[in-house]
């Protein structure tokens, strides 16, 4: 028996380097999910690696690889041109025999490592991710930004950017109350944190129409600007009729008009800026845009020196609308200065105003830049990503956490809004769930693939085996792991939700022996469309209710059957796998199986690998000009014995109506209760109708089927999900 030729490597010092390992410890790769009810599963390593040499314990600092590995060290496995496995050191444990002495050679010393994928590193500590708008604000370096998406009961807006400190109470007040003669405004209190939803990009911001004042500071720049950018988020209740609402205002350092405000109503945004005795010089401009719509905006005001005049422009949701005029052309004739400080709710409402508090809006995320810098992305994140796809938005978490990140197929299903507050590995399997597909970390790499449904319909087999090919060791299960025929869809997003059952059948909800009882089940997706829950339910619905022997492991013994080895270590994740020629007390002559994980265990001369299966069955779908809708309710007029080879006749319901009799449909295969028969044509418009028989048992089984069996197209066209 010949040895197996299987190389381990550390990277270090910028380079793979082989390691001695000790295969009488077999060397053990677990990939994928260990069942077809598993989650994300970062892949898995264990060896042994010979350290009678003492280099290999990383704690030993006499050792020339001191220093250079590690925790999360990078390791492969290897076989003559195959990676077989790509993983980091999550585990160093040495160990030596009581006369272990290197001096004299004897004893023993080894290191078993444990290692595993990527994702382990990314998803072991279930942290959550930050809102998107929080993630792509961030992302663009402001100066100052305060998400305000605090929790309930917060005492102030905690800034997002180090050495900037939190947007604090307002203390005092510099306005009068309307008619007083002159007496000051009382203190404005805290807006209602975590009290408005309406962005959904974001956690929740502060409702700030009861009132509510704070205010941020920026950091004097080191050295001196000629440009700002003051943007934020905001919802303006639907339909109000603010009159004259200011709910934001900045300082400037310089400049004949320091003080910048935005006011709106139903007429527009007004942008207005004060010299220091309060009197409008500079903007009084008015932007037709109603922005009290219910809907969340993003606004921008950009400022810069042209030309050695001030050149200030409103932006909304992305899009430039005009230019902050100005009363008098000398006012041009300054720079923009640096912002000071910056106030959302400038106005510190009294009961004088109550008429205007109404038309307060939900606002967060104030950012400024300065100088001034080009931002994008602000309005997909606003927004959620709402109708990104699942192959784009594994892209886009891929570039913000560091992680290489691969698609086989479209991947191509629209998702909902990306939730904040929620940990990676929450995302990602969302995001598989969703597609449908299977999410796995490749064998050659750091990183993750999505293999997208797309690419799992209608396979050919990858691999296909023969009952000898394989250990003894296979065993068919008749059980109900994985049974759901009462299934409950529901968005994680909106909560929309949509039930499917089976009702009638061997799988269905009726008590045993007419079905085999209720079996709930959910599944939590987020797609961009509510009207999708119905698919998604109904999908889940079909993988619950497959009617066949499971086969949840297939193991192959690459040493015995060496014409089979190449393609069976071949074979990945989310291929499909037939094994013909099984005998009869195993079920059907065929198991068509879809492969969602593996175990590979590597030994000095032995070597075996392990399939995790589910029924592909489920993934083969309609395609357009070959499918063949099923005909339920069809059943067989009079018995059909084993020895019949000539024809049968059958039944239809009414509201099916007749089969088809068009010669081009023909030859077509038809099931009779478990039997695959093909027939050359059928004849008759009225039940019942005849077939005519080409050849009976084309799947291996031929029986004695009585009056009123089962009648059906042998693969009934379903719809992809």
């Amino acid at each position: 028996m010949a040895k197996q030729n299987v190389t381990v490597e550390l990277f270090y010092n910028g380079a793979w380097n082989a390691v001695p390992v000790y295969v009488r410890d077999p060397i053990t790769i677990v990939r994928g999910k260990g069942d077809e009810a598993g989650g994300l599963t970062p892949q898995t390593l264990s060896c042994t690696i010979d350290n009678r040499s003492e280099a290999y314990n990383p704690v030993n600092r006499s050792s020339d690889l001191h220093g250079l590995i590690g925790r999360n060290t990078p390791v492969r496995v290897l076989l003559p041109g195959d990676t077989r496995f790509v993983g980091e050191v999550s585990s160093w444990q040495p160990g030596r025999t009581v006369e272990f002495n290197p001096t004299t050679g004897r004893g023993d010393a080894w290191v078993k490592i444990e290692a595993a994928g990527v994702l382990r590193r990314h998803t072991q500590n279930a942290d959550p991710l930050a809102s998107p708008m929080r993630r792509q604000l961030l992302s663009l370096n402001p100066t100052a930004y305060w998400p305000l998406e605090d929790l309930s009961g917060a005492a102030s807006g905690a800034s997002a950017v180090d050495g900037v400190a939190a947007m604090a109470p307002y203390g005092y007040s510099r306005f009068e109350i309307p008619g007083s003669g002159g007496q000051p405004a009382p203190a404005a209190g805290l807006p209602e944190f975590a009290s408005g939803s309406g962005i959904p990009g974001s956690l929740p911001v502060p409702d700030w129409s009861q009132g509510g004042v704070l205010v941020g500071q920026l950091p004097r720049p080191t050295s001196g600007t000629q440009s700002w950018r003051v943007a934020f988020a905001a919802v303006f209740p639907r339909d109000m009729q603010a009159s004259g609402t200011t709910f934001i205002g900045w300082t400037v350092s310089e400049g004949t008009y320091p003080f910048w405000e935005i006011q709106a109503d139903s007429s527009g945004l007004f942008v207005t800026a004060q010299d220091s005795a309060g009197v409008a010089g500079y903007g009084t401009s008015t932007f037709a845009v109603n922005l009290f719509d219910g809907r969340p905006h993003f606004v921008e005001v950009n400022a810069q020196t042209v030309s050695g005049a001030l050149d200030a422009r409103i932006y909304i949701d992305g899009f430039e609308y005009g230019t902050v005029h100005t009363i008098a052309a000398a006012d041009l004739v300054f720079p923009p200065g640096w912002v000071a400080s910056i106030t959302p709710n400038v106005k510190e409402w009294t009961s004088a105003d109550a008429g205007s508090i109404e038309g307060m809006p939900q606002l967060g995320h104030i950012a400024v830049w300065q100088p001034s810098a080009p931002i994008f992305g602000h309005m997909e994140a606003l927004r959620g990503h709402a109708g990104e796809t699942a192959a784009d938005r594994l892209d886009r978490l891929g570039g913000e956490e560091d992680l290489t990140v691969s698609v086989i197929g479209a991947g191509g299903t629209a998702l909902g809004v990306q939730r904040g507050d929620v940990a990676l590995d929450d995302l990602l399997g969302e995001i598989e769930r969703t597609d449908g597909g299977i999410l796995f970390e490749p064998r050659d790499d750091l990183g993750v693939v999505l293999r997208s449904i797309d690419s799992l319909y209608n396979q050919t087999p990858a691999l296909t085996l023969a009952f000898t090919d394989i250990a003894p060791d296979l065993v068919p299960l008749l059980d109900d792991q994985g049974v759901r025929n009462d299934v409950t869809a529901k968005s994680t997003t909106t909560g929309a939700a949509a039930r499917a059952t089976l009702d009638s059948g061997r799988m269905s909800t009726q008590p045993s022996p007419n079905g085999v009882g209720r079996v709930p089940g959910q599944v939590d997706v987020n797609p961009a469309d509510d009207g999708r829950v119905v698919d998604f339910a109904g999908w889940a619905l079909r993988r619950g209710t497959v009617d066949e022997v499971r086969w949840a492991a297939v193991t192959v013994d690459l040493v015995a059957s060496p014409a089979v080895a190449a393609a069976t270590a071949a074979v990945d994740i989310g291929d499909r796998v037939a094994v013909t020629d099984l005998p009869a007390d195993l079920g059907d002559p065929t198991a068509d199986l879809l492969v969602v994980g593996y175990t590979e265990v590597i030994g000095s001369h032995s070597r075996r690998i392990t399939l995790v299966c589910v029924p592909a069955s489920p993934f083969d779908v309609a395609e357009f000009g070959t499918a063949r809708f099923g005909a339920s309710g069809s059943t067989l007029y009079s018995d059909l014995p084993a020895t019949s080879t000539v024809h049968f006749e059958f039944t239809f319901t009414a509201a099916n109506g007749p089969w088809t009799t068009t010669p081009a449909a023909f030859p077509m295969d038809i099931r009779v209760g478990d039997e695959q028969i093909r027939v050359s044509a059928i004849t008759g418009t009225t039940s019942p109708q005849s077939a005519t028989i080409v050849a009976r048992g084309v799947n291996g089984i031929v029986g004695n089927w009585f009056a009123g069996a089962e009648v059906d197209v042998w693969q009934p066209a379903v719809l992809a999900l």
